[in-house]
């Protein structure tokens, strides 16, 4: 990777990681981005280093809480998001 920086951008839609990539890089950023769709290639991409955030569908995770909590203590140097374009219950919006 040529930038500084990594986003990884958990989602299922093509369309939403574009927009998303889109949008970031039009206000002059130098950030690398990395789509992933499930919460196990998340924490591969996480692997690679230099992530400084990572922007997530809840419906990537779905209910499993636990997981995603594990991630963040593993790489609490990373900025997550959520990024929340349906209704989910409370206790997985308490994650972010």
């Amino acid at each position: 990777m040529n930038k500084d920086y990594l986003i990884i951008i958990a989602d299922t839609s093509y369309i939403v990681y574009e927009g998303l990539t889109s949008l970031i890089s039009k206000k002059g950023l130098k950030y690398d981005f990395k789509m992933s769709s499930t919460l196990e290639e998340t924490g591969k991409c996480l692997l690679i280093g230099n992530v400084c955030a990572v922007i997530i569908n809840p419906s990537v995770f779905g209910t499993n809480t636990k997981a995603i909590l594990s991630l963040k203590d593993q790489h609490p140097y990373v900025r997550w998001i959520g990024f929340i374009h349906s209704y989910y219950e409370q206790q997985i919006l308490s994650v972010f």
